[in-house]
């Protein structure tokens, strides 16, 4: 089992997205940020800190998670996800550098209607984004 967070960062009706590329199948595609929680951290400060990590961006989590359990292949490797799914908004709008894994290709703001198409690949992963996107207030602009 693996346990994740991932946070759904919205702003003027874009999501922050991350593009990753399998490193085994060679496929890039959009997520969200997020990542492993690490031994005594809690999932909100995991989401946090994956965000900074994947994007640069300092973000803030509002509200309560969402959980999800489902499985997700990487690298030729099932995993068996455990996931925090937190709605999120910027902390700030200085994006730092950011310096991770060469399968990060980089950050993105995906308009808030194209989730289907450009998340739509695993629907266990696009549910909670939609149930979030719904409960974000108006002032995020979603």
């Amino acid at each position: 089992m693996r346990k994740r967070s991932s946070v759904v960062c919205i702003a003027k009706g874009k999501i922050l997205v991350v593009i990753l590329r399998d490193p085994q199948t060679e496929i890039a595609n959009y997520f969200v940020p997020g990542g492993k929680i690490e031994e005594g951290e809690s999932p909100k400060d995991a989401g946090i800190r994956e965000t900074l990590e994947e994007t640069g961006y300092q973000i803030e989590v509002v509200g309560e998670p969402l959980f999800r359990q489902c499985p997700f292949v990487w690298a030729g490797q099932l995993y068996d996800c455990h996931t925090w799914f937190y709605l999120g908004k910027l902390a700030s709008d200085k994006q730092d550098v950011v310096d991770d894994a060469s399968y990060n290709l980089g950050s993105d703001w995906l308009d808030v209607s194209e989730i289907d198409k450009y998340l739509g690949f695993n629907e266990e992963i696009l549910e909670p984004i939609k149930v979030l996107l719904k409960q974000a207030p108006p002032v995020f602009g979603a």
